[in-house]
């Protein structure tokens, strides 16, 4: 008895530093000042904003934009508030999305106001990862509202729209999907989790 509780411990010892290790990384951003710097080229300084995700949170979010979140959405989540010289440019924040090949990590930037600027992948092994994040498709996107772009996560046809203008492969569509489920999840973020701090830094 005493040889199977002492299995079980070890078990959950080693099990532990996993978990942790996950969710510290499913929307971290891992090089801040690189991933800030190729989406505010002209940066000046960042200030981080952190808070922690819980139940209700994550309820608002699913109501909002339709969508499933995954478990390791609760927690706590930062976001980046961009400056220039002082003044208030934009926001990043890294979101994690289920794709075809695993976990995405796309690292999205917004405006002032929320308007999508545009985003980086900075851990993705799929290898339509240079066409999901190409020119023409962020050109495409940027155009989209908020409502926009949250009814086209799970709308198909819209999304081979998308990619036909864009003169991509149908395979993208996977990528596309998570990364407009992460803009979308974001943007719903930063009006109900964010909103008074953005708001105290902009005023």
């Amino acid at each position: 008895m005493k040889r199977i509780l002492l299995i079980l411990l070890s078990g959950l010892a080693f099990m532990a530093p996993v978990e942790q290790s996950c969710g510290q990384a499913f929307c971290a951003l891992r090089d801040p000042n690189r991933m800030i710097g190729e989406l505010f080229p002209s940066f000046s300084q960042f200030k981080s904003i952190t808070v922690t995700i819980g139940k209700t949170e994550v309820e608002a979010i699913e109501k909002a934009t339709g969508l499933k979140c995954d478990p390791r959405e609760f927690g706590r989540h930062r976001l980046y508030a961009i400056f220039k010289e002082g003044n208030l440019k934009g926001f990043v924040q890294s979101r994690s999305e289920i794709v075809d090949w695993g976990i995405a990590e796309i690292v999205i930037a917004t405006d002032t106001d929320g308007q999508l600027k545009g985003f980086r992948f900075q851990r993705c092994r799929s290898r339509h990862r240079n066409a999901a994040e190409a020119d023409s498709v962020q050109d495409i996107l940027r155009q989209l509202t908020s409502n926009e772009l949250i009814s086209i996560v799970n709308d198909e046809k819209a999304r081979q729209s998308i990619i036909e203008q864009a003169n991509l492969s149908k395979k993208v569509d996977p990528l596309l999907k998570g990364i407009l489920s992460g803009v979308a999840k974001m943007q719903v973020l930063m009006q109900i989790v964010w909103d008074d701090k953005i708001a105290a830094l902009i005023n």
